[in-house]
């Protein structure tokens, strides 16, 4: 095509590049690639079908004024084309949020704000581990284009709370964060549903306040089933009342919708350890990795579940596998190595526990969120009774997930019925079951 013919009266600025271009609409230079092939962006080319492309920034502000005009109607006011939005893949909507012009117009900002706040919640779905970083990305930059997004601001403080968690993310920056998030949003949607499941993670896992916790997941499911962050942290607390079986039910039918989901997967199969059924907890892992799960609390629920089932040589030999094997850093690693020492002590094998008790101590290892529960594993198998209650109240105290579990986890059972550990767990505080657990009514 040949260069066409414009108003030389009306001063127009030009865009010379795949890449200005898309920086201008606010998407990669592939999407404007494709917006031009596809949808008839108005680009321009010197000489034929291969010479340099450029545009007119006017010419593309009426295009998209058409296009969102009636994306408007549909999508609640954002100016992304209808079309465009169920062609964009989960890849190109992450990098688009990196080449956004921050000094678009305000309209254009709120519109990318809600989209990488929704894109963000979608990421919840199949949430990971290298998801977390991806997620509280896209929940900020939603932040800074819109400091009014409420859904924003509650989205990245339950980011922050649960990867605190499901992540061994625990930090005073990273719980501060999230109350501050959570602050705002609710300053900004007091009513919404997403501040209202900040609000209950909040209070279930930095104030263990269980009663308000309990309230707000209920209240969420109740007009959202299918809601994954609030059916996660309400399987949790299920967890902390000891109802097992209400947490594998509430879990099983999310999965069945939602099957690919990483968090609901990985409670899942910790909620069947604490029950007892560790060949089932084993047989939903090896499910899940064939559909491509994976990740260090994967890993580290898989030894849990090896020391409740198999015999004592054989669950070495596969807890040195898997330790071997293991890509898992930090935290969850430190769990493996701690079920070891527990197995090499609980065999008579003291030295190669002592040894264990070592690393721990020589590596800086005790800095590291929730240590305790790993120690207290490991001085457990040697019987060290009295050292391992007081990791174990760190660990509550540090708000480890591996806490929640406590008063049904079957590796601590020994310890349960001794007058000092209900001495010594007297003052933690666990939720009471209520009698008669039922969703709470809509308001």
């Amino acid at each position: 095509m040949t260069e066409a013919t414009t108003d030389k009266s009306v001063p127009q600025a030009r865009l010379d590049s795949w890449k200005s271009i898309g920086r201008y609409i606010g998407r990669s230079p592939r999407t404007a690639q494709r917006w031009f092939s596809d949808y008839g962006l108005p680009i321009r080319r010197v000489g034929g079908d291969s010479g340099p492309i450029f545009a007119y920034t006017d010419e593309l502000d009426s295009w998209l004024r058409k296009r969102g005009s009636v994306a408007e109607a549909d999508s609640g006011g954002s100016a992304r084309p209808v079309l465009l939005h169920t062609t964009t893949s989960l890849r190109e909507e992450t990098e688009q949020s990196e080449v956004f012009d921050f000094h678009s117009s305000p309209g254009l900002r709120r519109g990318r704000s809600g989209e990488l706040t929704t894109l963000a919640q979608r990421m919840w779905e199949t949430l990971s581990v290298p998801n977390f970083s991806a997620v509280t990305r896209l929940f900020r930059d939603a932040i800074d284009l819109d400091p009014g997004n409420a859904r924003a601001f509650a989205g990245l403080s339950c980011a922050l709370v649960a990867g605190g968690l499901l992540d061994n993310l625990n930090s005073p920056i990273g719980t501060a964060s999230a109350e501050d998030a959570l602050r705002r949003a609710f300053e900004i949607e007091p009513d919404s549903i997403d501040v209202y499941c900040s609000r209950a993670w909040v209070k279930m896992s930095s104030e263990r306040d269980w009663q308000s916790a309990r309230r707000g997941f209920d209240e969420i499911l109740s007009r959202r089933p299918d809601h994954t962050p609030a059916v996660v942290g309400r399987a949790l607390l299920h967890i902390a009342e000891g109802r097992l079986d209400e947490a594998s039910d509430l879990l099983l039918e999310t999965s069945t919708q939602n099957p690919l989901s990483a968090p609901i997967l990985v409670i899942r199969c910790w909620n069947e350890y604490l029950a007892g059924r560790s060949t089932a907890a084993l047989d939903m892992l090896t499910q899940g990795r064939r559909s491509g799960q994976s990740g260090p609390i994967l890993d580290a629920v898989e030894a849990l579940a090896i020391v409740n089932l198999e015999d004592q040589d054989r669950r070495i030999e596969r807890l040195e596998a898997l330790s071997a094997d293991s890509t898992i850093h930090g935290a969850h690693r430190l769990l493996i190595q701690g079920l070891l020492g527990y197995s090499y002590g609980m065999s008579g094998e003291s030295r190669e526990a002592h040894r264990i008790l070592h690393d721990f101590m020589d590596s800086g290892s005790r800095k590291l969120a929730d240590c305790g529960y790993p120690l207290a594993l490991a001085l457990l198998g040697l019987d060290d009774r009295a050292n391992a209650m007081g990791w174990l109240k760190q660990s509550y105290c540090e708000g480890s997930l591996w806490s929640f579990g406590f008063p049904t986890d079957p590796i601590l059972a020994v310890l349960r019925n001794d007058p000092q550990y209900k001495l010594s767990f007297a003052n933690l505080s666990y939720p009471v079951e209520s009698p008669t657990p039922q969703l709470a009514s809509a308001s």
